[in-house]
């Protein structure tokens, strides 16, 4: 079983990437915010590799930490949950942001994710909420405090009326909260549009 590659990038799609190894190439499936980090075609690589195997086909899918890999094996541990809607779930939320959406059963977060309703999200924080020991920071310090949740997802929802895409608000969101702890939403607002635009909006 493939656990971690080690190469070159050689070709990237919106979808997947393809790592040479050794004179031989591997597709891999990443989450979204992975493939703005791996560089241009032709550099350095290391991925964390998850491999599927099915009748059909081998399947790999890359993390740039082990935590998040071992973050994405845990999901797709969970009825239901198959390893498109897992890498969905890890493209559009970081994952401090994932294990901190599960604590405090923040079902609105979760359902952010294209493919989690309403129930599906639900089932997710009643099977995570005690199994994320030690993923995305102590249980007490993660960067979104639960009685920030209203204001976080009044800032999400502002963000979105304004035609920003899920994968880029739960990124700056995440960020601005964190450098801002205690910012009013205004401001939070402000510094999530410059974040995402270079200031230029």
């Amino acid at each position: 079983m493939i656990r971690l590659l080690e190469g070159t990038l050689r070709h990237r799609t919106p979808d997947y990437v393809v790592i040479g190894c050794s004179g031989v190439g591997y597709r891999v499936r990443v989450p979204v915010p992975l493939l703005s980090k791996l560089g241009s075609v032709g550099q350095p690589a290391v991925l964390w590799i998850h491999t599927q195997v099915r009748d059909d086909a081998i399947s790999l899918f890359g993390f740039e930490a082990h935590e998040d890999l071992e973050l994405f094996e845990t999901l797709i541990g969970i009825n239901g949950i198959g390893a498109k809607i897992a890498l969905a779930m890890m493209s559009t939320l970081p994952t401090r942001r994932l294990v901190q959406a599960v604590r405090t059963e923040d079902v609105r977060t979760l359902t952010a994710v294209p493919g989690i309703g309403k129930r599906s999200a639900e089932r997710i924080v009643v099977e995570l909420r005690d199994r994320l020991d030690g993923f995305g920071g102590p249980a007490g310090g993660a960067s979104i405090p639960p009685s920030d949740n209203a204001l976080v997802a009044d800032l999400e929802s502002g963000l979105a009326n304004l035609g920003f895409k899920s994968k880029e608000i739960a990124r700056a969101v995440e960020k601005v909260v964190s450098d801002q702890p205690e910012a009013d939403l205004g401001d939070l607002l402000a510094a999530a549009i410059a974040e995402m635009t270079g200031g230029k909006r």
